[in-house]
């Protein structure tokens, strides 16, 4: 099976969350279209 590395920033300014990351996250480890993916 063939993997996606999908990628985010970390919190920057102020902040101390990213939601690029929230959203990146959130897809770990997941098979979608029959490709297992990989946040970093």
């Amino acid at each position: 099976m063939k993997t996606v590395l999908v990628t985010a920033f970390e919190p920057f300014g102020d902040e101390s969350v990213n939601p690029s990351w929230e959203a990146v996250h959130s897809l770990d480890g997941k098979t979608i279209g029959g490709r297992r993916i990989a946040a970093r």
